[in-house]
């Protein structure tokens, strides 16, 4: 197997370096979308596979073709070159870091922001949104870049279906991974508007899409006095009453629910009693992120987004009530547990087993415990 392995990489390599020099060298707009194709088509396979489209990554002469490619090509090369960045980047913290930090790549993609058509400006948010998943330092590279938020702003107002998802999942990852760059979003102009007005969209995706940024963005303290002065808090509130059916619904309304319990005070959240279903729905996202799973294959996220929320609406007796019918107990068993395994492994090497039992109970911040 490992030496298969090598082979396909050789093999990798080999094709990455022809396309490289004839996206560098090509002198037609034909040549230059044939090359980001046969990029695409060789990165796509080993979508499994780190160690293969490491190699694809690595490569500079490959990330400056790409950048030429997008500095000079028509828009149907710029729309290929940045689908090419989604599939070299596709959960690759190293590929995402090497591309988004290729001098003037940022810059680069910014100007198909700003001047593509639509499909190639759709396939830039795309790429941005694959750069910035999971990976803090991304996020905050790409929320800091000059003119960046200005330019998915103005895609956002200016586009409508996926492109503008896909727009808004661009400030959607960005806050998810980054208190700072929250912190940039929220005082970039247009951008708090523009939000607002996607929650108040026909689409159910725009809704959804809109609804899982502002309740990322709410997670931030140091903005929340700004989201409130803009009437963030009463956009949320039809949302959070719409009706309507399926897995994004069932989403968006539980994410504006932790986002109004996020707006709100401990007074007001002590008054809140919220619809059980959507109390059930918080549950089992809790019950997917501790075991790392997408909720119903729809959105990912991480326990401490939903177990904040979720302390803050038990201030409720009604809701501690409905929380135990959902299940929450057996929910939180699993994560403490899965906490616990966690510390023990942080452990250094050579402790027992009932030092390490101490050590753990100690993190929870009980009191010592002695051997009977």
């Amino acid at each position: 197997m490992a030496g298969r392995a090598n082979m396909d990489g050789e093999k990798v390599a080999a094709q990455v370096a022809v396309i490289a020099h004839v996206m560098r060298e090509c002198s037609d707009e034909q040549q230059g979308v044939d090359a980001a194709r046969q990029l695409r088509a060789i990165s796509l396979p080993h979508r499994q596979d780190e160690d293969v489209r490491g190699i694809i990554g690595a490569s500079e002469a490959l990330r400056a073709g790409l950048l030429h490619l997008l500095q000079t090509g028509s828009d149907t090369t710029q729309y290929w070159c940045c689908h090419c960045i989604v599939s070299i980047s596709h959960k690759h913290f190293a590929n995402q870091r090497a591309i988004a930090t290729h001098p003037g790549m940022m810059e680069a993609i910014l100007k198909v922001l700003l001047h593509g058509c639509p499909l190639s400006k759709g396939a830039a948010c795309s790429a941005l949104v694959e750069s910035t998943f999971r990976n803090e330092p991304n996020a905050l590279l790409v929320a800091k870049t000059p003119g960046m938020m200005h330019g998915v702003v103005a895609v956002m107002q200016s586009s409508a279906g996926d492109i503008k998802d896909d727009a808004a999942g661009v400030l959607r990852n960005c806050s998810n991974y980054s208190s700072e760059a929250t912190e940039v979003i929220v005082r970039s102009p247009g951008v708090l508007h523009a939000l607002i007005e996607m929650c108040k969209g026909e689409h159910k995706s725009d809704r959804f899409t809109a609804m899982g940024t502002i309740q990322n963005l709410t997670r931030c303290s140091a903005v929340v006095p700004i989201l409130t002065d803009a009437g963030v808090l009463e956009a949320l509130i039809p949302a959070l009453n719409a009706f309507g059916l399926g897995e994004q619904h069932d989403v968006m309304r539980a994410e504006a629910l932790m986002a109004v319990t996020n707006l709100s005070s401990e007074s007001t959240c002590r008054g809140l009693e919220s619809d059980p279903s959507v109390l059930s729905i918080l549950t089992q996202m809790v019950q997917c992120a501790v075991r790392g799973e997408a909720w119903r294959d729809v959105a990912w996220y991480d326990a401490e987004e939903c177990i904040t929320p979720m302390c803050r609406l038990s201030l409720n007796a009604a809701n501690r009530a409905q929380f135990r019918k959902a299940g929450v107990m057996l929910v939180l068993g699993e994560l403490l547990a899965t906490w616990l395994d966690t510390q023990k492994r942080l452990l250094p090497e050579g402790i027992d087993e009932w030092e390490r039992t101490r050590a753990c109970h100690r993190a929870a911040g009980g009191e010592d415990v002695q051997m009977a």
